[in-house]
């Protein structure tokens, strides 16, 4: 995915903030539009994701630890030592794709009053983001001084706003972002100290393959699945869960947005 500040994040997640929309890959985040659109709590403008796919989050997994994970690295179960819920909050199509390669802009075109509204909210208390090298990296000139964040939808400030800790072994500080820690150790061994030491819930858009290797490892406690009403079979890329474990998932919550937008909310529990 792309971060939407114009567009969305994009995938490795970058999150698109531009207004010109782009001829390369682009991930479901808000498109550029000649005119503003307000919603009850978000006024703003949508705009068209940059080139990028969802994964970027994950960029920054290194291969140790996401091979851990791979193996059922259960040693950290849910519920023993953490206290910090996990959210993975991620953009999908109905076939699970959480980027595309064609012509849907932004958040694939379904974007709507009452899906920012709601996005906006999800922002709104205290939270820590969590991030790949990789996405953070593709977003990083979105994080200048001088970018005009007047661009970005009203969620996506607010995620920037947020403390974040970015899993890399390759960046150091300081990084762009305020209030950035850095974990250069395997990614589980990081989440699951974070978990325990956070006195606030983390949440990371995107971020696939990082994603992938903590829900493998027992450490996702909710996955929030944004499903935009379109099948992209023949542009869709970055399918959300290959590679994951199989696992049984308990239906928490389930709305509607502007009258086509589902957002699921999943408790994961390992299958078997």
């Amino acid at each position: 995915m792309t971060f939407v500040v114009s567009s969305t994040l994009a995938m490795a997640v970058r999150w698109p903030f531009i207004s010109k929309p782009s001829s390369s890959r682009r991930q479901g985040a808000p498109r550029a539009k000649s005119s503003t659109r307000k919603s009850p709590e978000e006024p703003g403008r949508f705009f068209e994701r940059n080139p990028g796919g969802v994964s970027g989050w994950g960029g920054g997994v290194r291969s140790r630890g996401e091979a851990a994970a791979r193996r059922g690295a259960t040693d950290f179960p849910q519920g023993d030592t953490v206290t910090a819920t996990y959210t993975f909050d991620i953009f999908s199509t109905l076939d699970g794709f959480a980027n595309h390669e064609g012509d849907w802009g932004g958040y694939w075109g379904k974007q709507g009053p009452e899906f920012l509204a709601h996005r906006a909210a999800a922002y709104r208390d205290p939270l820590r983001m969590v991030l790949g090298a990789n996405t953070y990296t593709s977003n990083a000139p979105f994080l200048d001084a001088g970018f005009d964040r007047s661009l970005f939808d009203g969620w996506i400030t607010r995620m920037f706003a947020s403390p974040v800790t970015v899993l890399s072994s390759r960046l150091t500080e300081p990084l762009n972002w305020p209030d950035t820690t850095i974990e250069s150790g395997d990614p589980v061994e990081a989440v699951t100290r974070l978990k325990a030491e956070s006195d606030v819930p983390l949440r990371s858009h995107g971020s696939l393959k990082l994603n992938r290797a903590l829900l493998n490892a027992g450490l996702i406690d909710t996955i929030e699945v944004t499903v935009f009403p379109v099948i992209s079979g023949a542009t869709g890329v970055d399918r959300i869960f290959d590679g994951a474990d199989d696992f049984d998932l308990e239906l928490l919550g389930a709305r509607t947005f502007d009258g086509h937008t589902q957002v699921l909310t999943y408790r994961p529990t390992r299958h078997g």
